[in-house]
């Protein structure tokens, strides 16, 4: 007989009394909170980004509201060999250590707060286009990805120009070649408790995670830690009446 036994995720959406986690649900009251950290961006933009994805998760939206804030107060990349303004929150430093003359990459807590954020967000394809064509309206600005979900940030005009340079080639190619499953096999698959705590040396050797993503990926964090921390929103009901009804296939619903 088969035997099954229940399974708690590492970074579960809700705790054990219900109350949800930073990886959890967006919710409608988190708007104003999330106002107040991101006011370039504004209570009517928030909800009509939110709204314009489905069932949104609070980091799918603050992922999005991070990267265009960045934007608009002008705290631009320091990309190799891009010549236009853009915003790239890397989901993981990729640099070159000279020493052992080999690739290596390093995740953070806050690097990986946004990893599966992008990830899903990016799978949201209908939404993503929603998202750019509020982008497009309110600030002339895209959101794209480099390698399948780091989060990009240009204007919209400058979108064909970062599609075509070198820098996007190699997050999409390169970046592909030396993700973490391939780096971990070799041993240079490294981490570090926070962005706060990388040297220097390292973010001078990386090609795109400078001082700017620090400082993006530490508020990031506090944001995300901020909006639960204050907007306290209990969901543990049993499961919708709606959804029993579907995995039972009661036809009710056919109509």
């Amino acid at each position: 007989m088969l035997q099954l036994k229940a399974v708690m995720k590492d970074h579960g959406a809700l705790r054990a009394d219900g109350q949800r986690t930073i990886y959890g649900y967006f919710d409608e009251g988190d708007i104003s909170l999330l106002a107040t950290a991101y006011p370039r961006i504004g209570e009517s933009v928030i909800s009509r980004i939110a709204g314009a994805i489905n069932a949104p998760r609070l980091l799918e939206v603050t992922t999005i509201l991070e990267v265009v804030h960045r934007y608009i107060e002008g705290s631009f990349s320091k990309i190799r060999g891009l010549g236009i303004n853009a915003v790239s929150n890397p989901l993981s430093v990729l640099f070159w250590n000279g020493e052992q003359e080999r690739v290596q990459r390093i995740k953070t807590r806050e690097s990986e707060l946004m990893h599966g954020a992008c990830e899903k967000l990016a799978l949201h394809t209908d939404g993503v286009e929603k998202v750019n064509e509020i982008l497009s309206e309110m600030f002339g600005l895209r959101l794209a990805f480099g390698c399948s979900c780091c989060a990009i940030i240009v204007k919209a005009t400058d979108a064909k120009a970062l599609f075509a340079s070198e820098h996007y080639r190699m997050r999409e190619t390169a970046g592909r070649n030396f993700d973490s499953d391939v780096l971990c096999v070799t041993g240079d698959l490294l981490e570090t408790d926070s962005v706060a705590d990388l040297p220097p040396n390292i973010l001078g050797a990386s090609s795109d995670f400078h001082e700017a993503e620090v400082d993006s990926y530490l508020r990031f964090a506090q944001v995300n830690q901020m909006v639960v921390a204050n907007n306290i929103v209990m969901r543990h009901p049993p499961v919708d009446a709606e959804l029993i009804e579907f995995l039972r296939g009661d036809t009710r619903l056919a109509a």
